[in-house]
């Protein structure tokens, strides 16, 4: 939805921080249970019309977000495809044995 209103309006989008606006589609993993994804080490800011009129007449994405700390690296993610190479690995040995 960013994208199109983004496009629509001719914004500039990239001071957008998803994490801080919607969760994480899919967001139950193994992975999870060891690493917090973006989205729940921040606190939700709710967007509200206003604030999307406003951000069209600006131009420019412009909401101020609190300092805070992700990770470069997703090690969810990193366990999550251990974990799915594993099952794989696992299904093929037992098919051919």
């Amino acid at each position: 939805m960013i994208d199109e209103f983004s496009e629509l309006f001719s914004v500039d989008i990239s001071n957008y921080l998803w994490y801080f606006h919607t969760r994480e589609e899919g967001s139950s993993s193994i992975g999870g249970l060891f690493f917090k994804s973006p989205d729940q080490r921040v606190e939700l800011i709710k967007i509200t019309p206003k604030d999307l009129f406003n951000i069209a007449q600006a131009g420019k994405w412009n909401i101020e977000y609190p300092e805070h700390f992700i990770p470069a690296k997703r090690h969810d993610f990193t366990i999550n495809t251990v974990v799915f190479l594993a099952v794989i690995i696992g299904m093929v040995v037992w098919w051919f044995l």
